[in-house]
């Protein structure tokens, strides 16, 4: 068996343009309710950052995921990163804070 992988161009008159457009304007696509864009269901939002780091690292990681029952490398970087990042985030911001409730001697000039 073989197939004729040459491209073939097809030539539509403006006639045969104008019935597809107008049979499409008639019968517009139906899609299930899951693929609506009007759905009432939240869809989840996420953000994604790429994340390079050296062979030996991966192969850290891999080892690590390969011995433990978490199911995905993703899950594995987000359990232990995502608790470091709020704690640094919390210390932060604790610290902006402070920073800021210090009076300061030429805040108090009239």
């Amino acid at each position: 068996m073989s197939f004729d992988l040459t491209p073939t161009k097809i030539n539509p008159s403006p006639a045969d343009i104008e019935r597809f457009a107008s049979k499409a304007k008639i019968n517009p696509p139906h899609f299930p309710e899951s693929l609506s864009s009007e759905t009432t269901t939240p869809t989840k939002r996420t953000e994604s950052i790429l994340f390079r780091c050296s062979k030996s690292v991966f192969e850290d990681i891999e080892f690590v995921f390969q011995h433990t029952n978490i199911k995905s490398k993703q899950k594995l970087l987000e359990s232990l990163i995502i608790p470091e990042v709020k704690k640094m985030a919390r210390q932060i911001r604790l610290q902006q804070t402070a920073d800021h409730s210090i009076a300061r001697p030429h805040d108090n000039l009239p």
